[in-house]
């Protein structure tokens, strides 16, 4: 719908706070923008003023016919995520100031835009024709390159543009428009490479708390080269959450091989748009809390053959063919039959076979298709090509916490006429990572007392196996080991040589290539389904207590050698360090519990790895005796392993571990 009638009581309620209780509100904006600028009646369509919560939840034609909790329905989001593709264009200053003119009236008071505040930001900033460019443009930092910007330095004003030429293809207009219409909110990251760009704005309450700002773009153009196909990443922590936020747009076209392509281009963005401290190991998905991904995705509605048209396939031409589909998507259409489209839809079809984002969700599309549309305010089709959801949002929750991921919209912008796509939002509510005011990097063992011998987090894996093994296509063997690595990395003690070599874990030959502190098993040669039954890895985490453990991951991780570089990961299995099952400090029982899962690499399975997963908080005199135990659990000395369940090895009782 039109926002005519937006809600304009309170902009910027100064008071006003985030509920912690309620969650971070999110708003995801995608849209191809077809080369075109969006007038000022458009962007109402699509981004909410000064992301008003209330008016969009009123106004939606598509609602999810779900209970929403009435907290969902008021404020404004916490953090709005723009994705845009096909988004350069030339645009006269004039143009623009038209379009400002005609709703000054309704703009003006509320946001405080004037025409004279648009010719001087206009004037500030010039347009380039190159679409090579490649820029961060950040109109609070002063950023130019990817990587990390984890050091948040705010400038006086919205329009601190350190870079204004590096706003190409007349798009600053366009980021002046957005901001405009935001007024309560700082846009960290404003990233653009060639005709995709990706703009993450934050409620100016709320920007001191994020940090571990990175971002990284992929190219999947003619040759990985061309920009105007490709994805950006941009990973933003907020409350000890990680949340990574990907635009993208794919390969296009309809047919079997076009779909083979988009697969591939989201397999090539998840590889190559890689942030972390190392990122040739895990993709963002992996190292992320929490993962959205958005954009035109381009996937196509293939409806299958009617049992006629089978029956004369062979006579039939293309042309014909063509316009049988594209009738009978109508003819859905306009019965709003979404169930019969949502099944024929590529995107629900590859993600079920695990041919692309094989561990993502979305919603199906209860709503019309979002693309071939005539450029006007109803839903037109044109008849070149089949009507599609190419525009889609999905996303992503680490190990135990899809509850905490849970969307309240999934709409298109019918009113947005600009462009021969109708762009879509989704709306979505995420509960923070607990006791958000401790961090696992400052974390320090607690005094000792009489009742009070602090105890270490041990985890420990044993009868460790994989299946079906599938490396990269240019390695001809697999070569596996299994390491046990952590997200953030200072939350495990790196494992030293000398300890290694206590526990025999590796030959000597080995040792040299130790996985970068962290513990690991022998290599394997040569085999795709290997077997490490008679060794157990030991990690031994900097985690004193449960607080410690807030953000943190693990991942078990498959890694192939090739003799050159022990990089080439095959797959990981991550769990979630903030369960009960780890998080239950004062017990001194050992828990433990049965892996089955698949291995993933860039949102495909990779093979499937057994272990037993074994949690125990250990006392630092314990913890010497923590090995002995495994290897005595194995061998049915009950005795020796309850000894030290109840430290009573090295002179400790029972009572003095409290």
């Amino acid at each position: 719908m039109g926002e005519s009638n937006e809600n304009t009581n309170g902009l910027q309620r100064e008071n006003e706070q985030p509920s912690r209780s309620n969650g971070l509100k999110v708003l995801i904006c995608s849209g191809n923008l077809g080369n075109a600028q969006p007038d000022v009646m458009s962007a109402q369509s699509w981004i909410p003023l000064d992301g008003d919560v209330e008016h969009v939840m009123k106004n939606t034609r598509y609602p999810l016919g779900q209970q929403i909790d009435e907290a969902l329905m008021t404020g404004h989001f916490d953090i709005i995520a723009i994705g845009m593709q096909e988004a350069t264009f030339n645009t006269k200053r004039d143009d623009v100031k038209t379009g400002l003119k005609k709703h000054t009236k309704q703009l003006g008071a509320f946001v405080n835009v004037t025409v004279d505040l648009a010719d001087k930001t206009l004037n500030k900033m010039s347009q380039v024709a190159s679409e090579a460019a490649e820029t961060i443009v950040n109109p609070v930092l002063s950023v130019a390159a990817d990587g990390d910007y984890s050091n948040l330095k705010k400038s006086g004003s919205r329009y601190a543009i350190s870079n204004p030429q590096s706003l190409f293809g007349g798009t600053e207009n366009l980021h002046w428009l957005l901001m405009e219409r935001n007024p309560s909110y700082e846009c960290p990251v404003h990233f653009q490479r060639g005709q995709i760009r990706l703009m993450i704005l934050v409620r100016k309450e709320l920007i001191d708390e994020v940090s571990e700002i990175e971002s990284k773009a992929e190219n999947t153009g003619l040759g990985s080269v061309l920009a105007n196909k490709g994805g950006i990443a941009v990973n933003v922590t907020i409350r000890n959450t990680r949340i990574c936020f990907i635009t993208a747009h794919l390969a296009a076209h309809e047919g079997p091989q076009h779909y083979k392509d988009r697969c591939e281009d989201l397999e090539e963005i998840l590889s190559g748009a890689r942030l972390g401290p190392h990122p040739r190991r895990y993709d963002v998905s992996v190292r992320s809390h929490h993962c959205f991904v958005f954009g035109d995705l381009n996937f196509r509605v293939q409806l299958p053959q009617n049992e006629s048209a089978s029956s004369l396939s062979a006579s039939i031409t293309d042309e014909t063919k063509h316009k049988e589909q594209h009738d009978r998507a109508l003819a859905l259409i306009e019965e709003k039959n979404w169930v019969a489209l949502n099944d024929a839809d590529e995107l629900a079809v590859g993600i079920k076979k695990g041919d692309c984002l094989a561990d993502f969700k979305t919603l199906p599309c209860n709503f019309p298709p979002t693309f071939k549309v005539l450029r006007n305010e109803d839903l037109e089709y044109n008849t070149k090509r089949i009507p599609s959801y190419t525009d889609r949002i999905l996303w992503k929750s680490n190990d135990t916490l899809e509850s905490n991921l849970q969307p309240f919209l999934y709409e298109p912008c019918i009113g947005y006429t600009a462009s021969d796509h109708k762009p879509i939002r989704g709306a979505f509510v995420i509960q923070p990572n607990m006791d958000t005011c401790d961090t696992l990097t400052s974390s320090t063992a607690p005094k000792r007392g009489l009742s009070n011998i602090p105890r270490k987090l041990h985890i420990f894996i044993e009868d460790i196996s994989c299946t079906g093994l599938t490396t990269d296509s240019f390695i001809s063997t697999c070569n596996p080991f299994i390491s046990l690595v952590t997200t953030p990395e200072a939350l495990c003690e790196k494992v030293k040589k000398k300890f290694l070599t206590k526990l025999k874990l590796f030959h000597s030959k080995d040792e040299a290539r130790s996985h970068k502190g962290f513990p690991r098993t022998t290599i394997m040669k040569n085999k795709s389904d290997p077997e490490w039954k008679n060794l157990d890895l030991h990690l031994v985490t900097t985690a004193w207590n449960r607080k410690t453990l807030n953000g943190g991951l693990l991942h078990i991780t498959a890694f192939h050698y090739g003799g050159v570089s022990e990089e080439n990961v095959i797959g990981s299995v991550t769990i979630n360090l903030q369960t009960p099952f780890f998080l239950e400090e004062g017990d001194s029982t050992m828990k433990t519990e049965e892996i089955n899962r698949p291995l993933m690499k860039n949102g495909l399975e990779t093979g499937r790895l057994k272990c037993t997963l074994i949690a125990w908080w250990l006392q630092e005199e314990q913890s010497k005796g923590a090995w002995l135990s495994m290897k005595s659990f194995k061998k049915g000395n009950k005795k020796t392993l309850k000894k030290l369940r109840h430290g009573r090895r090295g002179g400790m009782n029972r009572k003095s571990q409290y």
